[in-house]
């Protein structure tokens, strides 16, 4: 079996990428859901603060040791604001995320929708893979039209 870049196996059943957004003392159940489900589950979106917030938060770490443990693939959302929030800022959360939270990699949200905009995506992982990110995930904000 072969695993994906977020380092949990490739499977031949559809899974789901699951945002999760919430804080595992509000809602410890649906994190204990999301393991134990692992054979559903490919990826879980880590946003506790619309990104990783200002400070590392030890609740975190267990919910996020069980789903490692249990094959599901973790990666930390990005804001880019369809490229026009500084890299510097977007670097720093990734940062953050790898350090504090150990992901497997990024989600970047709202991706540029002009192929103007793609030196700075290709940058962005680039300096992901780099900080140690093993995938990047690009999520558009609205319809790509590169042409």
């Amino acid at each position: 079996m072969t695993k994906s870049p977020f380092g949990v196996p490739h499977r031949a059943i559809p899974r789901l990428v699951v945002p999760a957004y919430f804080h595992p003392t509000a809602r410890p159940a649906d994190w204990a859901s999301l393991a134990e489900r692992a054979e559903q589950v490919r990826l879980v979106i880590l946003n506790p603060a619309s990104g990783p917030g200002t400070q590392p938060d030890d609740a975190w770490i267990p919910v996020l040791d069980r789903l490692r443990a249990a094959g599901v693939g973790v990666v930390g959302y990005v804001d880019t604001n369809y490229g026009r929030r500084p890299q510097r800022e977007a670097m720093v959360e990734l940062g953050r995320y790898l350090d504090w939270c150990q992901v497997a990699g990024v989600l970047s949200d709202q991706v540029t929708a002009t192929r103007q905009g793609i030196s700075y995506f290709a940058a962005l992982a680039g300096g992901g893979r780099s900080f140690g990110a093993r995938g990047v995930v690009c999520k558009h904000g609205v319809n790509p039209s590169l042409g």
